[in-house]
């Protein structure tokens, strides 16, 4: 089997791993430059690496044609390159996510518009491009101001009056920082301020049917920011029927877009009605190590699930059903090596990754995360304790 993986960064490096591990012949698509530098360790070593700025797609057909490849499935490792895999699959006669995503996939402002059209979304929303949009259109307030493209709650903030939508929409145009050398864009999405707690949807596809692997339970910092700290999986506090309604909300969207195929990555909040409301979609792998929390929990390995689907070979694992609970907690306080080991000593520790450990006045987007612990356990309260523990609460 010959997959080929574009970009893959963050949660999309494991696709690597899990893609050497199953034998499978591997090329990697990458730019190899800036922020798109392939790690140099071992298992990676075995791949082939395919060089060429994947943020130009006609670089990237010339690269391809110069060789006679042979793909048997082609994948994203990130969020950004979804639209490209789609149109590489295409070209190469290959199974894929539908056309129609090509142009909606990473454009939050075009899901919306497509989902409102079929009576699936019906939050308020709207673009600007410039404080006179901010000042002459109609805007609902509280709302959120996000950029229509990017990832990871990156400015993503929630404005009370006009006067905070201008300074939050200014201080994402003033950004230097580009996700994988994009651009936020002068035009940003503003939606609806939903005011219920908010929950990630985790499932795959295995012979075009879709199955739900975890609703995660997510922890944000303090408003008006809304990085992510922490999440839970499975979630702790939602009904047999609020699960219910959430999958069969999640189904009814993927039944709308023809989606039969890969995993997905979703994110709702409950609206004033109580009801789920969609605040974004992805066709791609969870990221914040949510992939390794549902492993742990529900021995559900979405990295394989994910290329078995593409490779229409039936995924069949065998779902813990035992209750058991597993979570991540991020922190930005700088913590002592006392600290670090007491952490570490508890029973229901796994694992830690600190990649900076400064003291932060405060926590505005995931760049001022220091690091992370992980912790399983089948008391969902102990973990809870420990989760408010790291963030030093």
């Amino acid at each position: 089997m010959n997959i080929l993986i574009i970009e893959p960064i963050g949660s999309g490096a494991i696709l690597v791993d899990t893609a050497v591990e199953m034998g499978w012949n591997c090329f990697l698509l990458s730019y190899n430059k800036s922020d798109r530098i392939l790690p140099n360790n071992p298992t990676w070593q075995m791949c082939s690496i395919i060089e060429a700025d994947t943020n130009n797609k006609t670089e990237v057909i010339d690269t391809l044609n110069k060789r006679d490849y042979k793909f048997d499935i082609i994948v994203s490792g990130n969020e950004y390159y979804v639209p490209l895999s789609i149109e590489l699959s295409i070209q190469y006669g290959l199974r894929t996510l539908p056309k129609n995503l090509i142009h909606i996939s990473h454009d939050k402002s075009l899901m919306r518009a497509y989902l409102k059209e079929l009576k699936l979304d019906n939050i308020w929303f709207d673009s600007i491009s410039g404080n006179d949009d901010i000042h002459t259109k109609s805007i609902e307030y509280p709302c959120i101001i996000k950029p229509k493209n990017a990832a990871g709650s990156f400015h993503v903030n929630k404005a009370n009056n006009i006067q905070e939508l201008e300074f939050y929409y200014n201080l994402a145009q003033q950004e230097q920082h580009k996700e994988l050398d994009h651009n936020i864009g002068k035009e940003m999405l503003i939606e609806e301020y939903l005011h219920g707690p908010e929950y990630s949807v985790e499932g795959y596809f295995t012979e075009e049917q879709f199955y739900l692997a975890s609703i995660t339970k997510k922890f944000l910092s303090e408003e008006p920011y809304f990085v992510e700290i922490g999440h839970l999986t499975p979630s702790y506090d939602l009904s047999q029927k609020q699960q219910e309604t959430i999958e069969n909300y999640i189904n009814l969207i993927l039944s709308a877009l023809k989606v039969k195929i890969g995993v997905i990555h979703a994110e709702i909040r409950f609206n004033k009605n109580n009801q789920p409301s969609l605040v974004e979609i992805a066709f791609r792998l969870p990221g914040d190590k949510i992939v390794d929390l549902i492993k742990l929990s529900r021995n559900i390995d979405l990295a394989k699930a994910m290329l078995c689907s593409y490779a229409n070979i039936p995924y069949k694992p065998k779902v813990n059903k035992d209750n058991t609970y597993s979570c991540i907690a991020f922190f930005y306080n700088r913590k002592s090596e006392k600290e670090i080991l007491e952490i570490k000593n508890k029973k229901e520790f796994i694992s830690k990754h600190i990649n900076k450990n400064i003291q932060r006045k405060s926590l505005t987007d995931y760049r001022d995360r220091n690091g992370y612990f992980i912790f399983t356990s089948q008391d969902y309260s102990m973990l809870l304790n420990n989760m408010k523990q790291v963030w030093g609460s």
